[in-house]
């Protein structure tokens, strides 16, 4: 539409808004369909590996469709009423859900009174109704199945159902609705499994909100408003399982990464307390990558978490850099105060030329709003705020405690 891109008052409208009105312009158009506003990269990793493209998803397993069908809404029911939810959807390709369909009930006396199979009546409605590759066409390269089957118009009517022919033993044909009748019936038509097992799905899409929270939050609800029969269990998946997968390699290879870290500059320096000395730099960083997630309204994720260690490899390369010249400097004869001073006068240029070419390096990413702006920007956020602080506070802090360090001790 020619008015989505700018509202009324002519000013642009941002990305949550022009999002809102496609949705509403498609619910108008078409009220059975339903608009799921996601990154398209995103959106597609989550269906490769969970099979959901929600950023959480709730699977219920039971061997009762009914049963499942009613305690997936209130499933939904209870998240849909949990702060930060934007919508909750159920998965229509694996959740059960009853339709209408048109069964054929065969008259077993008018089948053997003509003769037929029930058998060959099934065979041939098969035919007429899905169709029966009755050879290929090749062009060049390629092939294209044949396909026969009776016409669109005759398949999409009852009454064209009914006159379907039905080829007698003898020669002839006999109209299908002559051996029996068709009856429109409802049945679950989609039934979801995994591993062998029956189950139904939800899906939570969340706005303004971290994931961690949300689930342990409508853990605690579920638990307390969703009474599972006996056979009956829940699975929590979706961006969410991909989070915690992550957690968890992190943290195995977060306390790995900073032993490797101690151990070279315990090598470097050849003192403890020195080596001490500077991985403070990492909890300097840190007070203002806290901060700057903080006002800019960003949820810690695990882009944040990677750009934390980012950010600690700049903090402690900073430190690492005073505190060389600082022994460098008493080797050549100054006391530990001359040391302190000179060496943070020399050095603050340096420092503050690291943190500048890294920050200014991270400021297009922390300002993206297009494709992948959901990973950038935490990134970018906590190095760019964390390199404020641990930059200000290793000009100052780090040098007033190495001298307090080597004089007391």
């Amino acid at each position: 539409h020619s008015k989505w891109p700018v509202q009324s008052n002519g000013q642009p409208r941002t990305k949550e808004e022009l999002v809102s009105a496609v949705c509403d312009a498609i619910q108008n158009v078409a009220q059975s369909e339903e608009c799921t506003p996601e990154e398209p990269i995103g959106g597609r990793f989550n269906d490769m590996l969970q099979g959901s493209r929600a950023d959480v998803a709730l699977r219920i397993f039971g061997p009762d469709l009914d049963k499942l069908t009613e305690l997936t809404a209130k499933a939904r029911e209870i998240m849909g009423s949990i702060r930060g939810v934007d919508e909750v959807q159920e998965d229509h390709l694996m959740t059960p859900r009853p339709g209408t369909v048109i069964e054929f009930r065969p008259d077993k006396q008018k089948l053997d009174s003509v003769d037929l199979h029930v058998n060959d009546v099934e065979q041939a409605l098969e035919t007429a109704m899905v169709g029966q590759n009755v050879g290929y066409y090749y062009e060049q390269d390629l092939r294209f199945p044949i396909v026969l089957r009776i016409a669109s118009p005759a398949r999409d009517s009852r009454a064209g159902i009914e006159s379907t022919p039905i080829e007698l033993p003898g020669g002839g044909t006999i109209a299908l609705g002559k051996l029996g009748h068709l009856e429109n019936t409802t049945e679950v038509i989609t039934i979801g499994r995994n591993n062998g097992r029956r189950f139904a799905s939800a899906g939570v899409f969340l706005k303004d909100r971290d994931l961690q929270s949300f689930v342990d939050e409508a853990r605690q609800k579920i638990d307390a408003g969703l009474k599972l029969p006996p056979g009956f269990h829940l699975e929590w998946g979706g961006q969410f399982k991909n989070l915690d997968r992550a957690r968890i390699k992190l943290a195995t290879i977060l306390p790995i990464t900073l032993g490797l870290i101690f151990l070279i500059l315990f090598r470097t320096f050849g003192s403890a307390k020195q080596t001490f000395l500077v991985l403070l730099c990492i909890p300097f960083g840190l007070t203002g990558s806290i901060f700057a997630l903080f006002f800019r309204g960003i949820s810690f994720s695990i882009s944040a978490e990677i750009g934390c260690i980012a950010l600690a490899g700049i903090a402690v390369l900073n430190g690492t850099v005073l505190v060389s010249f600082f022994n460098q400097l008493r080797e050549e004869g100054h006391s530990v105060l001359e040391a302190v001073e000179r060496g943070a006068l020399t050095r603050l240029r340096p420092v503050l030329m690291t943190a500048l070419v890294a920050g200014i390096g991270f400021l297009p990413m922390a300002l993206n709003t297009g494709t992948g702006a959901e990973v950038q920007r935490p990134l970018a956020t906590v190095v760019i705020g964390g390199l404020v602080t641990a930059t200000f506070l290793t000009l100052l802090v780090l040098p007033s405690l190495y001298l307090w360090m080597e004089d007391r001790y």
